[in-house]
């Protein structure tokens, strides 16, 4: 959870793929570029 939250400061953004979807699913957000339960293709 540490380096998730690190990551998160230093590209804005940590997205956890999810089969189902056949998508990444953003679980931390900082800035305004992603939003936390957004899809990422």
């Amino acid at each position: 959870m540490v380096f998730a939250h690190k990551f998160g400061h230093l590209y804005q953004a940590v997205a956890c793929y999810d089969p189902k979807l056949a998508k990444y699913v953003v679980t931390i957000a900082h800035g305004d570029k992603y939003t936390v339960g957004g899809l990422i293709d």
